[in-house]
């Protein structure tokens, strides 16, 4: 087998590879991967001296409308998109303060917008009771006490509704 240089950086489970032959990616993690490259798509796999390699495709004839090479294309996004997720979950668990920085934000926003929507609608419940005891139930026209105190409703209302 003859020498070959190849250089390869990674970024999580994706890595990219430079070689004399070209430019390459793969990603996966540990002891199986998939990847393309100059020399076509491949799927490799094995640790500790047992691997296999599958070619799944050749790079020097790759025809365009390859129904076969965007599945693998679809597979490689998802290897990928799992590897980042698991590698970014071993990080915040990694970093517990973040992690659960993280965790009070994605439950407390969703709390905090409904909080906010249930006030809003105490708040146009209570205006809409007090104008219809005002102008529908009454039997005589409201005073000045009464409309003054609807208007106060009406300058606490949000003022999207008003």
């Amino acid at each position: 087998m003859g020498f070959y240089l190849r250089k390869s950086f990674r970024a999580g489970p994706v890595r990219l590879n430079l070689s004399k032959s070209g430019f390459g990616i793969s990603g996966g993690i540990k002891g199986a991967r998939i990847g393309a490259g100059p020399r076509g798509r491949y799927i490799h796999a094995g640790r500790h001296g047992l691997y296999y390699r599958q070619n799944l495709s050749s790079g020097k004839t790759q025809n365009p409308s390859n129904v076969e090479g965007e599945g693998c294309a679809m597979i490689l996004l998802v290897v990928i998109a799992l590897g980042v997720g698991i590698w970014l979950l071993s990080w915040l668990l990694k970093h517990p303060m973040i992690m659960t920085t993280a965790i009070i934000i994605a439950l407390g926003i969703p709390i905090v917008r409904f909080v906010m929507h249930s006030r809003q609608q105490k708040l146009v419940s209570a205006y809409k009771t007090a104008l219809d005891t005002a102008f529908v139930i009454s039997q005589s026209p409201p005073n000045k006490f009464v409309l003054a105190a609807i208007e106060q409703q009406k300058q606490v209302l949000p003022s999207v509704i008003r």
